[in-house]
């Protein structure tokens, strides 16, 4: 719960930085030029802003994710996974469902102190 509140507050520091970038440029008529400065700074501000935010919650837009390894996606029955992949001649090439495993059966380790 404090790590939400720290979070929205930093979120809220950044909007507040952002405000005040925007405020500040076009405040001034020194970037009121024929070449797009204010326009490409104000982009500028944007773009750092939402880099902020994607720092902020940790958010990796580049990561792909493994459902196979996940161990989110991997309790999960995906819809979709137990239908048989075919060939061009109907044979089956590939059944992506994966063996019922029973939880007892698992083995994972568990870190309850989680620091």
């Amino acid at each position: 719960m404090y790590e939400a509140h720290t979070k929205r507050e930093q979120v809220d520091r950044a909007t507040e930085e952002r405000f005040a970038y925007i405020s500040g440029l076009l405040a001034n008529t020194n970037l009121d030029d024929n070449k797009g400065s204010k326009r490409m700074t104000l982009e500028s501000v944007d773009n750092s802003y939402h880099e902020a935010l994607k720092s902020i919650y940790n958010i990796d837009t580049k990561k792909e994710i493994d459902f196979e390894n996940d161990p989110f996606f991997k309790a999960m029955k995906i819809p979709g996974k137990d239908i048989p992949v075919v060939d061009e001649h109907g044979n089956i090439v590939e059944l992506t469902a994966r063996p019922e495993v029973k939880p007892h059966e698992q083995n994972i380790d568990i870190d309850i102190d989680q620091a």
